[in-house]
């Protein structure tokens, strides 16, 4: 994909998790020119924990979203990756807030928004065909009851935005330290270490490919209008993910699935017709062909060159 011709100026908020540095990476090795200024709370940290970022005409800012200096001037776009810890207190706090800054920001810069939002809004579900973007928000956690309250936030102003509703994905910059499915598993086999399931293995989610990820959030951000469902909807179980992983790592310890964990079997998976027929894009990795990736960028950044 192209940008308009000529260099947007972009502010990104969370740009050292997941999505950020996914994002970063995609804009890196597909010489996407823009002015890029990112909010980071450690920034010396960031460049030196990630050797391999570079971009020119970027500019990391510091401190929290909450509160750091914001850039003067006029923007192109913003996009609204920053969140804290799912299980954290404080996290419709920190949501409210920081989506209000982040409009406020748009209104006098006359930027367009992408807010990532999450599929956390619809609630629990046990249909694979059941949510699309006009399914009824029934968030049962506070993370998905913070991400609706900005989403009506958001839709509230003039602000011209796209909502994008975020699923399960999967990537090298995947967290290993928030305890997900995908990211216990992956280190498990990354170790030769058994794979231990909390559940019985029957959850049904998708796993877009981080790649895929970053190329439909710019596809958003510059073409997209209103909101969409964004992952995979091709469903796994939890227990055919374990399966998979240690198949692509070659591993043969055994899965421990917990017999008496309550059978579930709800899913998480969205119906993507609508961003698929909007802006023409398709999921271009399975599941295995994530996993090779990972494996095959951890081999190379330990190998140093």
């Amino acid at each position: 994909m192209k940008f308009p011709d000529f260099m947007p100026r972009i502010l990104l908020t969370g740009g050292t998790g997941f999505f950020g540095k996914s994002l970063l990476l995609w804009l890196l090795v597909n010489n996407i020119e823009c002015e890029l200024w990112i909010i980071s709370r450690k920034p010396q940290e960031f460049m030196a924990a990630n050797p391999w970022f570079y971009l020119p005409n970027c500019y990391l800012i510091p401190g929290s979203i909450l509160d750091c200096q914001l850039p003067g001037g006029a923007f192109d776009y913003v996009i609204h990756a920053a969140t804290i810890p799912a299980k954290d207190s404080e996290i419709e706090y920190f949501t409210i807030k920081s989506t209000r800054r982040m409009l406020d920001f748009c209104q006098h810069s006359g930027a367009k928004m992408l807010y990532l939002s999450s599929g956390a809004v619809y609630g629990k579900h046990y249909s694979v065909d059941s949510l699309t973007e006009d399914t009824d928000l029934q968030p049962f956690t506070a993370y998905g009851v913070a991400k609706a309250k900005a989403e009506e936030l958001i839709l509230k102003t003039n602000v011209t935005s796209v909502i994008a509703r975020c699923f399960a994905f999967i990537g090298p910059f995947i967290d290993y330290h928030i305890h997900y499915a995908a990211g216990d598993f992956l280190l498990a086999a990354q170790h030769g270490q058994p794979i231990k399931m909390t559940g019985n293995g029957q959850v049904r989610r998708s796993y877009l490919d981080a790649d895929d990820w970053a190329e439909w959030c710019l596809q958003l951000l510059v073409n997209g209008n209103g909101i969409y469902n964004v992952g995979s909807n091709h469903a796994v179980s939890t227990l055919e993910l374990a399966q998979t992983i240690q198949r692509t790592y070659g591993r043969k310890e055994e899965i421990q699935i917990n017999s008496a964990a309550p059978g579930e079997d709800w899913c998480y998976i969205p119906d993507i017709n609508k961003i698929k027929h909007d802006l023409a894009v398709q999921p271009t990795l399975n599941l295995t062909q994530s996993i090779e990736k990972i494996i095959n960028i951890n081999k190379f950044l330990a190998s140093g060159d």
